[in-house]
């Protein structure tokens, strides 16, 4: 099966869970999507590929904002990083693990299995 065929039958699946369309597809995967990245969507994809995409999003979102507000304080860049990539993680773990509880609380199938 197409992987477009396979997104259009998990967003239709998680609609009809009642699932909310800004939560079952978020912006920044149909972001990924219109630049060509094949990924499912979150609630049907797996728990490590979900911590990666939104604890590398979540790590260099609070990396910018960490420096714009802590750039007069003389911080070390170094600092920034380790702090961003702390919060990057905890962002994706977190995220992950929503997703991972609404996949199975609605009892919708794995990807693979679509």
């Amino acid at each position: 099966m197409s992987f477009e065929i396979k997104k259009n039958k998990a967003i239709e699946l998680m609609e009809s869970a009642g699932l909310w369309k800004s939560n079952s597809v978020p912006y920044l995967v149909v972001l990924l999507w219109k630049m060509g990245v094949k990924i499912p969507p979150p609630t049907f994809a797996n728990f490590w590929l979900n911590t990666i995409i939104y604890g590398a999003f979540g790590g260099i979102l609070a990396t910018f904002i960490l420096y714009l507000e802590m750039s007069e304080y003389r911080v070390s860049s170094g600092d920034f990083f380790i702090q961003g990539f702390v919060i990057g993680i905890t962002f994706g773990v977190t995220f992950a693990l929503f997703h991972l509880y609404r996949r199975k609380s609605k009892k919708l199938p794995d990807w693979k299995d679509l």
